[in-house]
This record gives C-alpha cells, sequence and structure tokens, in this order.
C-alpha cells in the first residue's frame, strides 16, 4: 500500500501560520461547501488506523500491542496502591470520631427510655392511689423471697428478687404486683441499658422503691434491718405534705449488683450508706421519679461513690443529697 502524502496546503499553512481553512480548495460547483482530503481505502479485516500513528505500530492492522500508547488514557483511571491506603485511612479516621458520637447517641436514647418508663410507673402508682382512697400501694421487703411462689403473695407494688435465677427472669412475678393493671406493659420494670443476665436471660427488673413509702418496716425494723424512730413513713397521700411531692422520690433506677427485693433500704441513720446503690449506667448517674409524677436525672458526682463494693461515708454527697429526698425528721415533742 502506498503511503499517503500530507496536502502540501496544509504543509504551507502549518510552516506559514495561516489558517488551514483559507488553504482548504473550495467545491467548485457548491462554494459553502470544502473538500477535505480522503483516506485510502481500507482492505475488509483491517482496521482504520490515525494517520499520526506512533511509531511502530504496523497501520492498518489489529497489532494493538505495538501501539502502547492508545491505552495510556485507560491505565491512568486505575487506583494506586498508596492511593487506596490514604483513603481506607480517611475512612477510618472518620469511623474513629463518629462512633463515640453514635455510643453517646444510644445512650442518650437509653436514658430517655429509661425516664419514659419510670414516668409510667410512678403514673400507675398514683392512679392506684386515686383508685384506692389515697392509700398507696404496699411496698415489703420480702425478706422470705427465697422460699415465695408466685402465689403465695400479691400485696405488694411487684413481686420478684433480682438475687433470685428464676424469679430475676420470669415476668410472672411483676404481673402477680399491686400495680400491675396499670402497666401497659411489664417491660417497662426493666432499664434499657441494664445488660444483667441470668442463664444468658436479661433481668426483669432494673427498679426499687423507697422503703419510706408502701409500710413502715424502717420504724418496726426486721431481719437485718435496724428500726429508724424519729423519720416519717408514707402510706397515703395526705402525709406527702409535710415534705412535699415534689422532694420525695418514689421509685429510682437500683445498681444490678445491688438489686433484690422491690424495697429500697434507705438508713436515715447513716448506718449502713447506699445499702441498696443507684445505677450509674446513665452517664454515671441515674434516674429516680418523684411523687408528683416527675422523673430526674442525677449524676453521681462524688468520686468515692463508685460501687456497692466501696463502704460509703455518711459525709459522701451523693448519699446526703439522696436522703434529703428520702423522707423527712418528725417534728420534736
Amino acid at each position: 500500500m502506498t503511503p499517503v502524502r500530507p496536502n502540501a496546503q496544509f504543509t504551507n499553512a502549518r510552516q506559514t501560520g495561516k489558517k488551514a481553512q483559507e488553504l482548504v480548495p473550495a467545491h467548485p460547483h457548491e462554494p459553502g461547501r470544502i473538500d477535505l482530503p480522503r483516506l485510502p481505502a481500507v482492505a475488509s479485516g483491517q482496521s482504520r488506523v490515525r494517520q499520526n500513528a506512533p511509531i511502530g505500530f504496523k497501520a492498518g492492522t489489529r497489532d494493538l500491542a505495538a501501539g502502547p500508547a492508545l491505552f495510556a488514557r485507560g491505565a491512568a483511571t486505575a487506583f494506586s496502591l498508596i492511593e487506596l491506603l490514604i483513603v481506607i485511612t480517611i475512612i477510618a479516621i472518620l469511623a474513629a470520631l463518629l462512633l463515640p458520637v453514635l455510643s453517646a447517641a444510644k445512650a442518650k436514647g437509653q436514658q430517655t427510655a429509661c425516664i419514659n418508663n419510670l414516668n409510667q410507673l410512678v403514673d400507675g402508682w398514683l392512679m392506684y392511689a386515686n383508685d384506692n382512697g389515697s392509700k398507696y400501694s404496699d411496698n415489703l421487703p420480702l425478706a422470705n423471697a427465697q422460699t415465695q411462689s408466685i402465689s403465695s403473695t400479691s400485696n405488694n407494688w411487684v413481686l420478684g428478687n433480682m438475687k433470685i435465677g428464676n424469679q430475676s427472669t420470669n415476668a410472672g412475678y411483676l404481673e402477680r404486683g399491686e400495680l400491675s393493671p396499670y402497666f401497659t406493659q411489664p417491660s417497662l420494670c426493666h432499664c434499657p441499658s441494664d445488660s444483667f443476665k441470668t442463664n444468658g436471660m436479661l433481668h426483669v427488673r432494673s427498679y426499687s422503691m423507697n422503703s419510706w413509702i408502701g409500710s413502715d418496716y424502717m420504724l418496726k425494723g426486721l431481719a437485718g434491718v435496724q428500726a429508724e424512730q424519729g423519720y416519717r413513713t408514707f402510706l397515703t397521700e395526705n402525709q406527702t405534705v409535710f415534705i412535699g411531692t415534689s422532694a420525695l422520690w418514689v421509685i429510682a433506677d437500683e445498681d444490678q449488683t445491688s438489686i433484690d427485693d422491690p424495697w429500697w433500704l434507705v438508713t436515715m441513720s447513716d448506718i449502713d450508706p447506699f445499702a441498696d446503690f443507684p445505677a450509674n449506667r446513665h452517664t454515671h448517674g441515674y434516674n429516680l421519679s418523684f411523687a408528683d409524677g416527675h422523673v430526674e436525672h442525677w449524676t453521681l458526682r462524688d468520686p468515692n461513690t463508685i460501687s456497692p463494693l466501696f463502704q460509703i461515708k455518711p459525709q459522701n454527697t451523693d448519699w446526703t443529697r439522696f436522703k434529703k429526698v428520702s423522707t423527712i425528721a418528725l417534728p420534736k415533742l
């Protein structure tokens, strides 16, 4: 095949700097039409190639190996190993920044759900009093819980001891309680952040009730609990006027290693501060409901309020704050 020579006029145009358009010959019959040089015919089975094919490229054939420059554009779209490592590093950094935020959002959501649970529980407690002549539901220590069956007693706001395996995971003990008709569901007694399990099953209750409400065992005493005279118990609504319903806690979030029966022991004599320990699963704090129906979140601020395994001193600031909303001293005669 005879090689195609460039048109002389185009060659001159490149040399002189003139516009190629001015030098392209016009069509003899149609002045507005331009005739461009045509490529020679290509035999069957051959590919058309550019006239300025790279050196070493065999014109008119499919020998692509001879023209690596044709693939330079495609090769540029691939990622190098260093680029991939940079992308992976950036993703890891973003994940490290986002995970604490997502964890905090999850913890906040669980805290809100716990507050909602306590709101509904204390509302049920108030409705029970309204339906029973202002008498509060029973709140007993259940000292013999180890030998009790579900049907042995029902005169308590809920039943069940979280230290006993078959009771800690059995919602039937909640459903036999006095407040059960006022619950929308037994799961309200469980804090979403409470992950404590027995035999692979979550405990059914995370909350307990103030021992100065619903019974007078704090005045009489019982096995293992010393009687404490000089403080008021609250069995009916009219007795709360002495302290104020907004300053008397009712049901609170108890530590999973401390919780046993539904009766939260509060020793006003400081003989055993935090005998029953508040939970610290909500940003190192716990939630507690009050007799007027509102719920608060309290942060444990004293550095010595760590866990039930550590002895709490009477001067502990978290303990003294807790005592002030548990009961009130009787007036001296």
